[in-house]
């Protein structure tokens, strides 16, 4: 993967929610220490990956058991840096990398004169912990001010920036 710059989702929700709600779900003892075993053995394959050089993407697997579209993907980014990858690496695998793997690196994913201005503004410093990023003060989206709690996306009517790659 890292040779050919093939890029891994590395997703912990489903297993750490049944983990969660265990007791909820009938998981008796044996189970339990299946899930954990099976969350420590992907943090294990995560850690080896980053210090290889494999390319991290951030997702979810949203959809499933106890991981909701939307937070789902926060709760990742948390769960990666729990796994020992450093804020930053967990970062960029939510912004440029991420649009760069999906062929979205001309339009997404970077700041720069021209490029739609799609980004948030923290209270407290997202590389102290990536949880920060889940408590937004102000998102921009194409320029338009949105507040956390008002419909994401811009305003109807508005005209869209011109795109332009990154240099």
């Amino acid at each position: 993967m890292r040779d050919r710059q093939i890029a891994w989702v590395p997703t912990f929700g489903p297993v750490r929610a049944q983990l969660d709600h265990a007791d909820r779900l009938g998981w008796g003892p044996e189970t339990v220490g299946h899930l954990r075993r099976i969350l420590d053995g992907h943090a294990e394959a995560l850690r080896l990956a980053v210090g290889m050089g494999v390319p991290l993407v951030a997702g979810s697997d949203a959809g499933s058991y106890g991981v909701p579209h939307g937070p789902g993907l926060l709760r990742e980014l948390e769960l990666m840096e729990q796994a020992g990858v450093k804020s930053l690496d967990v970062l960029n695998a939510a912004t440029g990398r991420s649009a760069t793997h999906l062929g979205l690196g001309d339009h997404l994913g970077c700041l720069g004169p021209g490029r739609r201005s799609r980004m948030i503004f923290l209270e407290r410093n997202p590389l102290e912990t990536v949880s920060h990023v889940g408590r937004e003060a102000v998102r921009l989206f194409d320029g338009q001010v949105v507040h956390p709690g008002k419909a994401d996306g811009p305003s109807q009517g508005q005209e869209p920036l011109q795109d332009k790659p990154c240099p």
